[in-house]
């Protein structure tokens, strides 16, 4: 047999009377609520209405605006935005791993990282990033055609 749930024994002690008697003292408080939620409703569009006579616009509306997503539901083209408020790389640079290839297509020897990462931001590439030689490197690792020239020393394949 499975488990009871708690509080399993103050309700099987309540007679059929008494839970229609907590069922109608629920509705009468449900309904309550609901009236007075009509009349403030009623309220607010009164203060509206004074406000748009004085001159005053009525103040814009808190929540969500109509045909918005709603949370966890994946855009229409099926691409998810990146969390974290997370940014991309600038614009118009041809991303970080072409800048990547070209500036070691330029070296005739194999480059420390810091030099690489050093080498990219001279040639003009922006970033915001305090630690922008830790995204070369995650870039190098990700790339097949750049080897491992030794500790801490890249160059292309080729």
């Amino acid at each position: 047999m499975g488990r009871r749930k708690r509080g399993w024994n103050a309700a099987s002690a309540l007679t059929l009377a008494d839970l229609r008697r907590l069922c109608e003292e629920k509705e009468a408080s449900l309904s309550r609520l609901s009236d007075r939620r009509a009349e403030l409703a009623a309220q607010l569009e009164e203060i509206d209405a004074q406000l748009s006579g004085s001159g005053v616009g009525a103040p814009r509306r808190r929540g969500r605006k109509p045909g918005r997503r709603g949370p966890g539901r994946p855009p229409k083209n099926g691409r998810r935005k990146a969390r974290g408020g997370a940014r991309r790389g600038p614009r118009g640079e041809g991303g970080l791993q072409n800048v990547i290839r070209k500036t070691l297509g330029g070296s005739n020897e194999p480059m420390k990282l810091g030099d690489l990462a050093q080498a990219i931001l001279d040639s003009g590439y922006k970033t915001g990033s305090s630690r922008f030689a830790v995204i070369v490197g995650q870039r190098l690792s990700e790339m097949k055609e750049v080897k491992k020239a030794g500790r801490g020393m890249y160059s292309l394949r080729g």
